[in-house]
């Protein structure tokens, strides 16, 4: 960059600028005057040119300074969980069901007769098969049932603890009279009790009796196998 013309330069152009002009407007325009007048009109512009550009220069641009390098963080180590602490099971438990009890394969079943109606029924008559019953079963047709055998007359209770099939229950008598019938809902663990010592209990689909007009007092017909086990 350079620096601006002193100011006595431009004064001194100026007076002579105005010096020529003077002689053009006292003598006329003669052709040394504007010759004159034009000389001193271009120093006067050059100098001007100068002075602007000079100012229009502005601030010296700053020293370049080194370009600055980012640099990686410094890498941090994780923790690394220690297998010690927190230990992993090898394996997971997993709830068990109860076993279903093992019963035969094949129950007896016999024929009943009530009035003017016919089931078919299997017969249990140990103490595993008559604890599971009906339990765990899907269905029962709709004329068939379960005879529970007992060895002697005694105040009965069932249950309907894992039976899911609305269920009606007749207890009958040694006679094989009917003493009471009660319904029972399905896994309903309170007791359904006999109105009177029973020796049989009469399990059907809930609603067979009351469909056919079945009541207590009535007479069921049956008789049991030859070689049936009673315990």
């Amino acid at each position: 960059m350079g620096t601006a013309p002193p100011l006595d330069e431009i004064h001194a152009v100026c007076y002579g600028f105005e010096e020529a002009l003077s002689a053009v407007s006292t003598h006329g325009v003669r052709p040394m005057s504007l010759r004159l007048v034009s000389r001193w009109l271009v120093v006067l512009l050059l100098l001007l040119g100068s002075s602007a550009l000079v100012g229009c220069s502005g601030a010296p641009a700053a020293a370049d300074a080194p370009p600055i390098i980012p640099t990686d963080p410094p890498s941090i180590p994780m923790p690394v969980p220690s297998l010690r602490s927190s230990p992993v099971p090898t394996s997971v438990p997993t709830p068990t069901l109860a076993p279903t009890p093992a019963v035969p394969n094949v129950l007896p079943v016999i024929p009943i007769t009530i009035g003017d109606h016919t089931l078919q029924a299997e017969v249990v008559s140990t103490f595993a098969t008559r604890a599971q019953g009906l339990m765990y079963r899907e269905e029962l047709a709709a004329d068939q049932g379960m005879l529970f055998v007992f060895a002697d007359d005694q105040l009965r209770n069932f249950w309907m603890r894992n039976t899911r099939i609305p269920l009606s229950i007749a207890y009958l008598d040694a006679d094989q009279r009917i003493i009471n019938i009660l319904d029972m809902e399905p896994f309903d663990e309170s007791l359904y009790p006999s109105a009177a010592p029973a020796r049989y209990a009469l399990e059907v689909n809930q609603g067979w009796f009351a469909e056919r007009g079945i009541v207590a007092g009535d007479l069921v017909e049956l008789i049991l196998p030859d070689d049936l086990v009673i315990e």
